[in-house]
C-alpha cells in the first residue's frame, strides 16, 4: 500500500500538536456533603425518571430533579426541551411524575433520614458484646456489600440443593419464588376471597400484627 507524499508530515504535524498540549486533569473535586437520605432519593429518582422517560439516554432532563445542581439547588420538575419533541399523553403524564416527586422531596429525603439515623448501634458482628459499637450507616454499608455477591451465587446450593430454582443465584431465585407465590394468589379465587375479608376488617388488628400476618 502506497502512503501519499504528504501524509507523514501531516502524521508528524499531528504528533507534535497533541505533545504540546496540556496534560488530562484527572483529579476530582470535592464531593458536596448530603445526608444517606439524599443519597438514597438520588437513587430512587434516577430510576423513576429513566423508568417514566426511557426516550432519554443521558437522563439530562431528570437529573436536576434527582441531583443537585454546582450551586446546590434542585429542579422541581423535568426539562422537557431536553428530550425528542413529543405530545403524547404518556409523556405528560410521565413529566407529571417527576414534578410530583420533586414536591415531596423534602419530606421523602427526611422520612429516609429519620428512618437511617446517623447513630452509633450494637455491633452486629459481636452480639452481646457492649463494648463493641458501629455507626448505623456502615453497618448498612457492609449490608449491602454482603447482599451484592448473592445476585451471581447461591450459598444454599452448598447445602445440597438440586432443584432448577435454587441452582438460581439467590437474590434472582427469591423473586421468582415470590413471583410464584403472587401468582399463586392471583389465581385462586378463595385466596383473593380470605385477603378480601382481612382487609375489609381493616383496624381490628394492631397495624403490627396485621403486618406480620402478611
Amino acid at each position: 500500500m502506497r502512503i501519499g507524499r504528504n501524509a507523514l508530515p501531516l502524521g508528524a504535524a499531528l504528533l507534535v500538536t497533541a505533545a504540546c498540549g496540556t496534560d488530562l486533569d484527572t483529579t476530582r473535586g470535592p464531593r458536596r456533603a448530603t445526608s444517606l437520605g439524599e443519597d438514597v432519593y438520588g437513587v430512587l429518582c434516577d430510576r423513576v425518571g429513566a423508568s417514566v422517560l426511557a426516550e432519554d439516554l443521558t437522563g439530562g432532563s431528570y437529573r436536576a430533579v434527582c441531583h443537585r445542581s454546582e450551586a446546590g439547588a434542585f429542579s422541581d420538575g423535568a426539562d422537557a426541551s431536553a428530550l425528542p419533541p413529543s405530545t403524547s399523553q404518556a409523556r405528560a403524564r410521565s413529566l407529571a411524575a417527576l414534578t410530583t416527586l420533586a414536591r415531596h422531596r423534602d419530606d421523602l429525603i427526611r422520612a429516609l433520614d429519620a428512618t437511617f439515623p446517623d447513630v452509633s448501634i450494637d455491633d452486629p458482628s459481636a452480639p452481646g458484646d457492649p463494648a463493641r459499637r458501629v455507626r448505623l450507616h456502615d453497618a448498612l454499608l457492609d449490608l449491602t456489600k454482603r447482599l451484592v455477591p448473592l445476585y451471581a451465587s447461591n450459598p444454599l446450593a452448598a447445602l445440597g440443593a438440586r432443584s432448577g430454582a435454587d441452582a438460581l443465584p439467590l437474590v434472582p431465585a427469591t423473586t421468582e419464588a415470590l413471583g410464584r407465590v403472587f401468582g399463586a394468589v392471583a389465581s385462586s379465587k378463595a385466596a383473593r376471597d380470605a385477603l378480601a375479608q382481612m382487609s375489609g376488617r381493616y383496624g381490628y388488628r394492631p397495624a403490627a400484627t396485621a403486618l406480620g400476618a402478611m
